[in-house]
């Protein structure tokens, strides 16, 4: 197992989705991870992980904070052969 972060600045997000399949592939075919993890509080980092090939699992209700506000966070994860099937 293995968790996986990413951020990219506004301006970069054109290359966040290929590579990020970049990294995830990286993980499964070097590191011979079975499953990637991720977790996040914020919607646009749930659609990104998504859109990479990553599925819902859990969501927590008020479990993170930003200055005060309780906030959601969702727990995503990706199994190799998810990805390799989506590997272009």
């Amino acid at each position: 197992r293995a968790a996986m972060n990413v951020f990219y600045r506004r301006r970069f997000w054109v290359y966040a989705r290929p590579t990020s399949r970049l990294a995830a592939g990286w993980a499964f075919e070097h590191l011979k991870v079975q499953a990637l993890w991720g977790y996040s509080p914020w919607p646009e980092a749930v659609r990104h992980a998504e859109a990479i090939g990553f599925s819902r699992v859990a969501v927590l209700p008020g479990f993170g904070m930003c200055d005060g506000t309780p906030l959601d966070i969702t727990i995503v994860k990706m199994e190799k052969h998810a990805w390799a099937s989506t590997a272009g």
